[in-house]
């Protein structure tokens, strides 16, 4: 079996140089921080994480509790999170509560509670030394987890800054911003007449996305139409339907935001049954950037939520509070989005 010593002596650099790139603390420049790591991923070097937690009071293991498995934006920041915790020698303890009642708009409900509770005491049992919570929408979950003694770090959810307690974070990404720019990108096309169909009205994301909407259109002076603006609830259903009625008005957008993939399916379909061409007689971008939509028809213009960049600033946040090495008083992380630049878009100037 490959020791720490023989790794130093292969590296040629002290057995202190390759602890630090194993504990991820320590000045390593880049490129020996990376040498180092190869030199251990070839000879299938294996910490002895037991020995060095017991020694450092620390079990070198983040908890996460999902929601489930089976929604989209799961796997991605799972990814993020295991990505991050292995370049920094920690393993993850996976639970899932396989809760299947959460929606865009209840948040915590008492069933939920529970089940949280029980399974964050089990993880907590298991002498992790952080726990990570991922959403399944963006509900606010301030105080969900009630453990004071280890960071609790929620990722694609909402964190009350006035209400959180000392050792909670929330990792996310800036909706309203997105939102903007997804208008902005219109506009910039030479587009006036704008339609929006939102997600569920009452949910923070649909809120977000349309302050954004509504902050961008009033920054170029451009009128808010009522009537091109119809509240849907992210299925497919409701955009064929809403769809249907803003096609049905005597005066329609030019474009339309709409604010999920799923609807903007049912939008292709309800503008095919009117003879209304994307984009060539409206324009089209969405939110949310499923795989689907890079193979519709047409490919679908959206926003891509960094999923992956958020499952990484959980653990790299839990890691480093688990140091003391947090950004004083920040509690809430936004990253931002991108818009995957596709065929829905079209320039009328």
């Amino acid at each position: 079996m490959t020791t720490i010593k023989e790794i130093a002596q292969i590296a040629n650099v002290s057995t202190a140089t390759v602890s630090n790139v194993i504990n991820n603390t320590g000045r390593v420049g880049s490129n020996t921080r990376k040498r180092i790591l190869d030199i251990i991923e070839e000879n299938h070097f294996s910490p002895n994480l037991v020995a060095r937690g017991f020694r450092q009071k620390t079990s070198m293991t983040l908890g996460v509790i999902v929601e489930g498995v089976t929604r989209y934006n799961i796997g991605l920041i799972m990814d993020g999170i295991c990505e991050y915790a292995e370049e920094c020698g920690y393993s993850i303890l996976l639970d899932i509560l396989r809760f299947n009642s959460i929606t865009p708009t209840n948040g915590a409900t008492d069933a939920h509670i529970r089940s949280v509770e029980k399974v964050s005491n089990f993880l907590l049992n298991k002498q992790v030394d952080a726990l990570i919570y991922i959403g399944t929408y963006i509900v606010d979950l301030t105080g969900l987890i009630k453990i004071n003694a280890m960071p609790i770090v929620y990722a694609y959810s909402f964190l009350d800054e006035s209400k959180a307690g000392e050792n909670e974070y929330c990792i996310s990404y800036d909706e309203k911003k997105a939102a903007y720019d997804a208008t902005q990108l219109l506009i910039d096309a030479g587009h006036k007449n704008i339609g929006c169909i939102t997600g569920d009205i009452e949910s923070i994301s649909a809120q977000e996305r349309l302050l954004g909407f509504q902050e961008c259109l009033r920054t170029n002076k451009l009128v808010f139409f009522p009537e091109f603006v119809k509240q849907g609830d992210w299925f497919y259903q409701s955009g064929y339907e809403k769809a249907k009625l803003i096609f049905s008005s005597s005066i329609k957008p030019t474009a339309i935001f709409i604010m999920g993939d799923f609807m903007a399916y049912g939008l292709f379909d309800a503008s095919r049954e009117a003879g209304i061409s994307i984009p060539e007689q409206l324009s089209v971008v969405s939110f949310g950037d499923l795989e689907y939509s890079n193979y519709s028809t047409p490919k679908l213009t959206s926003v891509k939520i960094p999923l992956k960049e958020i499952g990484r600033k959980a653990a790299e946040t839990a890691i480093n509070a688990l140091g003391g090495t947090t950004v004083s008083g920040v509690k809430v992380w936004k990253l931002p989005c991108e818009i995957k630049h596709r065929d829905t878009v079209r320039n009328i100037e």
